[in-house]
C-alpha cells in the first residue's frame, strides 16, 4: 500500500520533508498547496488552488504553514482527510493546542505532531541498553540551541520531556521549572526542570537558548554503570567499573525518516508509537500548574 500525502504550505521545513518522503517506497506526494506558489518541485507540483489540491485525494496531509496560521489550516484541511501531520512549530499558548484538539475531535481525525526527537538513532540505541537495565536512578539533560528564537518550552523543553516520557514512562511527579531571562528582557531563554517518574528515576533537564553552539547532551546513571549520549554527534558509550565501552548507534535512518516508518504502520493499523496531540498537552500544562 501507497500513502499519498499533499503537503500545504511551501517553505523550509516542507522542503525537509519532501525529502525524506521521496525516498521512502511507502509514500507519494500528491501535490504541494501554496496560495502564493505555482510549478514543480522535483516530482511534486505546487499549485494555488486549494479545490484542485483536494482533487488529488491525498491519504493523509502535512501541513508546514507558520503556527500562527495552523487552526485556521487544521480547520481547512480536517474536513477532508482524517490524518494530519503537524509539520510545522506548534503553537505556543496552550488555549490554541485545546482549540486543535477539539477541532480534530469533532471530526474523528488524528493530529500527528512533528516532534520525532525520541527516533533519533543514539536514542534509540540508549533505549535499547536502558530496556536490559535491572534500576535506573537518574537521567540529566543538557539541550542548548543558540539563537533559535523566544520560545523555549516549545521548541525545546516539551520534545526533551517527551523523550523521557519514551525512555522512563509517561507518569511525571514533583514538578518544577525554574526560568530564568538573561538574553531577552521578554521572554525566558533558559529554563531548569526536575521532576521523578513513576519508578522514581529523577530527571533534571537543562535547557539554553543561549551560548555559541547547539549541543544535546544525555547522561543516565544506572545500575550497570553510567551512559553518556551525544545526540547531535551521535555517540553513545558507557562507563562502569570495567573503563568505558562504546556502544553501536545505528544511524542508517534519520530520526525523520523513522517518524514516516512509524506513521506508515500507524496508518496501517499497527501499533502506534508517535507522539500524541494529547502528550503534548499534558506536558505543556505542567507548566500552568
Amino acid at each position: 500500500m501507497i500513502i499519498k500525502i499533499g503537503i500545504v504550505g511551501f517553505n523550509e521545513i516542507a522542503k525537509r520533508h519532501y525529502s525524506e518522503i521521496r525516498r521512502s517506497n511507502k509514500f507519494e506526494i500528491s501535490t504541494i498547496y501554496d496560495e502564493n506558489e505555482s510549478g514543480m518541485f522535483g516530482r511534486a507540483e505546487i499549485i494555488n488552488d486549494f479545490k484542485k489540491f483536494i482533487q488529488t485525494n491525498p491519504d493523509a496531509i502535512l501541513i508546514c504553514v507558520n503556527s500562527n496560521e495552523l487552526i485556521n489550516a487544521v480547520s481547512t484541511c480536517i474536513k477532508h482527510t482524517k490524518h494530519i501531520i503537524i509539520g510545522t512549530m506548534l503553537p505556543k499558548n496552550t488555549s490554541d493546542l485545546r482549540e486543535l484538539r477539539y477541532i480534530a475531535d469533532t471530526h474523528k481525525a488524528t493530529l500527528t505532531p512533528c516532534i520525532c526527537d525520541r527516533f533519533n538513532p543514539v536514542i534509540d540505541s540508549l533505549n535499547k541498553s536502558l530496556s536490559k537495565e535491572d534500576e535506573i536512578y537518574s537521567c540529566d539533560i543538557f539541550h542548548q540551541i543558540p539563537k533559535l528564537g523566544n520560545d523555549i518550552l516549545t521548541k525545546i523543553s516539551v520534545c526533551d520531556i517527551s523523550v523521557m516520557r519514551y525512555l522512563f514512562g509517561e507518569t511525571t511527579h514533583d514538578f518544577i521549572a525554574y526560568f530564568t531571562n538573561i538574553t531577552n528582557q521578554t521572554s525566558s531563554d533558559n529554563v531548569n526542570i526536575l521532576y521523578k517518574t513513576k519508578n522514581h528515576v529523577l530527571i533534571n533537564i537543562s535547557n539554553s537558548l543561549c551560548g555559541d553552539t547547539s549541543q544535546y547532551l544525555i547522561r543516565v546513571n544506572a545500575k550497570s554503570g553510567v551512559y553518556f549520549a551525544d545526540i547531535i554527534n551521535q555517540k553513545l558509550h558507557q562507563i562502569n567499573e570495567n573503563g568505558q565501552i562504546n556502544l553501536k548507534v545505528n544511524n542508517k535512518d534519520t530520526q525523520l525518516q523513522v517518524m514516516y516508518d512509524k506513521f506508515y504502520d500507524y496508518f496501517s493499523g499497527n501499533n502506534n508509537e508517535l507522539v500524541k496531540f494529547d502528550e503534548i498537552i499534558n506536558i505543556k500544562e505542567l507548566f500552568e500548574k
